[in-house]
């Protein structure tokens, strides 16, 4: 009787097995998608009591990614937290817990750190024309499903776009970036606004570029003072703000805008009661 005629089909051993791979390499796969998606949902990324998923907050001395397309030269040190794998670079001396009071002189960013500071290779699409808006508005916008690393994002991230807001809080951020939450006048939604320090600009940037943001750096501390690298500091008064759109990640930042959408970098500050 045939293998037809019985109702039986034998298939060569090596199709049977290169089946039998194809659907193990499958499951791998949707196991690994799985557990990246839930990765950035765990609750310890919002307290920063475990290593962060793309360099973005300071853990122990370290910042981390367990993402391997995000991975740095300078990712050289292993952890391996939870079952998963990230790599990560820094100290690793500090005995805190990695919260926001954690500070490192000297320190710059990394994540999206180019389109931060404007030495990205789309910056010269950025209008430095002053697009006059509301908080509420940058609040409602869609944001985007991913934020590529180097480039970006048209027409929100290619605009200067200027805000009237009330203060709120400042610090001075392990990245070395002033961290300025501020709120809509009146909505009372917040958002956050960054400076980077002129020594963490890069070359690449305009010259006219980095003069803006180093006198808004300046307009803000001349207004409000000197914020601390441990804590948030309370302000009072309002302030007429204006930099370039940026969607950010959300990690738990204190005054993050639903959609992350930030100002970063600044480029002008005028404040006249800023307490």
């Amino acid at each position: 009787m045939s293998a037809l005629s019985s109702g039986v089909v034998r298939l060569p051993r090596r199709l049977v097995l290169g089946a039998v791979l194809a659907l193990a390499a499958t499951a791998v796969v949707t196991a690994g998608v799985a557990m990246a998606a839930g990765a950035h949902r765990d609750p310890c990324h919002l307290h920063h009591t475990c290593p962060s998923d793309h360099h973005t907050y300071l853990w122990h001395g370290l910042y981390c990614t367990s993402y391997p397309s995000e991975r740095l030269p300078s990712d050289s040190r292993t952890v391996v937290y939870g079952g998963r794998t990230y790599w990560c670079h820094g100290s690793g001396a500090s005995s805190g817990s990695g919260s926001d009071n954690e500070a490192v002189a000297g320190r710059c960013g990394v994540e999206r750190w180019a389109v931060k500071t404007m030495t990205d290779s789309t910056a010269g699409l950025v209008s430095l024309r002053i697009q006059p808006t509301r908080i509420t508005f940058l609040r409602r916008l869609t944001p985007p499903t991913r934020l590529p690393a180097l480039t970006r994002i048209r027409p929100v991230e290619t605009t200067r776009w200027q805000v009237r807001a009330r203060l709120v809080a400042f610090k001075i951020e392990p990245d070395s970036d002033v961290h300025l939450v501020v709120a809509d006048p009146a909505s009372g939604g917040t958002m956050i606004v960054e400076f980077p320090a002129a020594g963490c600009v890069g070359a690449k940037a305009s010259a006219r570029a980095r003069q803006l943001m180093k006198n808004a750096r300046a307009a803000l501390i001349r207004a409000c003072g000197t914020p601390n690298t441990q804590r948030f500091t309370s302000l009072s008064g309002t302030a007429v703000i204006n930099g370039v759109g940026f969607f950010d990640f959300k990690h738990g930042q204190r005054g993050v805008a639903p959609n992350a959408i930030e100002l970063h970098p600044v480029l002008g500050f005028t404040s006249l009661n800023c307490s």
